[in-house]
């Protein structure tokens, strides 16, 4: 399971419900008993950052931010990567099939994502250390290939190519906020900290539920009240990607204002 969706609030929440309501359960297995104490450390180390409000509200803006710069990433990925393929299929549609102009599009295309769209479901580290390299690295060849393709909106590629690497510089630098807080250490743990804590003991738990014998219902039970956890933050989170991109597309499809000036 992908905890890292979780908010500190939210894990308080699961490992709440496992240690009170469930803890006749985790204590009746031998595989999960020795855990307890632990997973009751972890639980009470989120409840003091969520108690005393510690950064709960920045780490909610950060995560918000960060899923709304993924989502502007992976658009300008599709943006490009299709853009460059309807300059290929047109090139090689009015002039032939084996054009030079069409095989140079290819490269370009290639050297920009190697691995295709997958660009668009790497991790936020990933994507924003690939847009930036890989932007930072275009050649006056490339640059002037780029130039040369038209992109809706009175755009042409390089333009889309270089807001890419933009916006992969500030996915970069928000992440290197979040990780900078993270290292921060303090009496009371910082909501990264008691996060990364939660996140260890509760991750052990789950990988000890797997390797139980027998006691299927218990077992079922106590990962349910994980699942049912992350899967409702995955929902949340997919809903926030979903309204970013529906704003960015209405944004986009939205009339220009007419310029002013004489006759």
């Amino acid at each position: 399971m992908d905890f890292n969706y979780l908010t500190a609030s939210e894990m308080a929440a699961a490992s709440g419900f496992l240690l009170n309501e469930q803890l006749p359960m985790l204590e009746a297995l031998d595989e999960t008993r020795a855990l307890v104490p632990g997973l009751r450390k972890a639980h009470v180390g989120v409840l003091e950052v969520v108690g005393a409000g510690s950064g709960e509200a920045a780490d909610a803006a950060l995560t918000q931010q960060l899923s709304t710069l993924d989502a502007q990433h992976d658009a300008l990925v599709r943006a490009i990567y299709f853009g460059i393929e309807s300059a290929i299929h047109t090139t090689r549609a009015t002039d032939g099939p084996d054009t030079g102009e069409a095989q140079s599009l290819e490269q370009v295309r290639d050297a920009l994502f190697p691995e295709g769209l997958s660009a668009t479901v790497r991790p936020y580290l990933v994507e924003a250390g690939m847009a930036t390299c890989t932007v930072a690295q275009l050649s006056p060849a490339v640059r002037a290939v780029l130039e040369g393709v038209p992109a809706y909106g009175n755009r042409t590629m390089l333009e889309l190519v270089l807001r890419w690497g933009e916006v992969g510089g500030q996915l970069g630098r928000l992440l290197q906020t979040r990780t900078q807080g993270e290292a921060m250490a303090a009496d009371l743990p910082t909501i990264n900290q008691a996060r990364a804590i939660w996140k260890q003991k509760f991750s052990t738990l789950e990988v000890v539920l797997g390797s139980v014998d027998g006691h299927e219902r218990e077992v079922a039970a106590l990962l349910l009240t994980l699942s049912s956890a992350v899967e409702a933050a995955v929902a949340r989170a997919k809903s926030r990607k979903a309204t970013a991109k529906s704003a960015e597309s209405a944004a986009a499809a939205a009339p220009a204002a007419p310029s002013g000036g004489s006759a």
